[in-house]
């Protein structure tokens, strides 16, 4: 958009044509179309309209009042008297908000804001493209007069007051984060979109840099950021780290059990194996209590067999010597002599020569039995 051509300053003029005017103005149209072609060639405008590729042109009828826009490029012809035209550049404007000075009304100081906690930061360079909007440049074209400056600083203003709003929500920690600043752009887009439309404007573009805090706050704030760093960094490690004791807890319960596991199993088969042990340990046993206890039986035998042999071997002594002790209890005192020369038999006698001594030596008699001795 560029300044229009010299003129007032005032809206477009509301008065009507008459019709003896609009009647005079037909009849000499011809005459002035040739003055105003001759005039076109040597570069000036006159009742010749020319749109250029990046202008829209707003015609406004003085008969009816209406008004209309024209963008498509070419040379257009005008009723003198009847029709005037106003050229608007319909390219895109780049505002940039940045330092502390005004230069122009597309550079203007940059934009400081208030964060939520009441922190105070700005923004570097902040660039806004605008641009008119074809179908609604007469609306721009009232509310602007195609001024430049007037269109700068209505942009300017919508911006400063959305921006503040929308980044101003934020706390200082918050404002710095990507999303919290795309969120930001977004909605500050569609409330200028809002804003700017009705007077035929638009903003295509808003780039919006880091916000810079003072230098204490922003020194602070790098100390912060590698604070949360080293803490996201411990976070990170007590996480793998538990991650990785809960996988040794995995594993040693998994190895444990498959250790319990096996025990049980060996636990299983040595008890098997035991009670195979105990019960061929136990049929042995019987089989030896059943030998040992056949052999009992028949030793058993064997010695009843001797005693009662024994017995009658006994009983039939018992009787012999019965029968000698009747004999000598029927033969008495005679029986004992008898028993006793019996004796005497196996008695032995040395013979020596008679010598007349105080006591005879020649013979040696050996003890003669009792007659207790001799009985028996």
């Amino acid at each position: 958009m560029t300044d229009p051509s010299p003129g007032p300053r005032a809206a477009w003029p509301r008065r009507l044509a008459t019709p003896a005017v609009y009647l005079l103005a037909l009849l000499a149209a011809p005459l002035v179309a040739l003055v105003d072609l001759a005039e076109d060639a040597q570069g000036r405008h006159g009742a010749v309209l020319t749109v250029g590729d990046d202008e829209v042109a707003v015609v406004h009828d003085l008969w009816s009042g209406a008004a209309r826009q024209v963008d498509t490029p070419g040379k257009r012809f005008l009723l003198p008297y009847l029709q005037e035209a106003r050229v608007l550049k319909r390219s895109a404007v780049p505002l940039v908000l940045a330092g502390d000075a005004r230069t122009n009304c597309i550079e203007v100081p940059a934009l400081e804001l208030r964060a939520a906690d009441g922190s105070r930061f700005r923004f570097e360079r902040h660039h806004l493209t605008f641009t008119l909007l074809p179908d609604l440049a007469a609306r721009c074209l009232e509310d602007t007069r195609a001024e430049l400056d007037a269109a700068a600083g209505l942009v300017e203003a919508y911006a400063r007051a959305v921006l503040r709003d929308e980044y101003g929500r934020y706390t200082a920690d918050e404002v710095v984060l990507h999303e919290n600043q795309k969120a930001a752009k977004a909605r500050s887009l569609a409330r200028l979109d809002a804003a700017l439309r009705p007077h035929g404007l638009a903003v295509v573009e808003l780039a919006t840099p880091t916000p810079r805090f003072a230098e204490a706050h922003e020194e602070a704030v790098e100390r912060r950021k590698v604070a949360t760093q080293e803490v996201e960094r411990l976070r990170a490690k007590a996480a793998q780290l538990a991650a990785e004791r809960e996988e040794g807890f995995a594993s040693l319960e998994k190895d444990k059990q498959a250790e319990l596991a096996a025990l049980e199993l060996a636990i299983t088969s040595y008890g098997a194996e035991a009670r195979r042990a105990a019960q061929t340990r136990r049929d042995e046993a019987e089989q030896h209590l059943a030998a040992r206890r056949s052999a009992g039986e028949s030793r058993r035998f064997e010695l009843e067999q001797q005693a009662l042999a024994l017995v009658d071997q006994h009983e039939a002594e018992a009787a012999a010597l019965q029968a000698v002790v009747d004999e000598f209890a029927a033969g008495g005192e005679l029986a004992v002599r008898a028993a006793w020369i019996e004796r005497l038999a196996e008695v032995p006698f040395r013979l020596a020569p008679y010598a007349r001594d105080a006591a005879p030596r020649g013979v040696e008699l050996t003890e003669v039995p009792s007659l207790a001795a001799a009985g028996h």
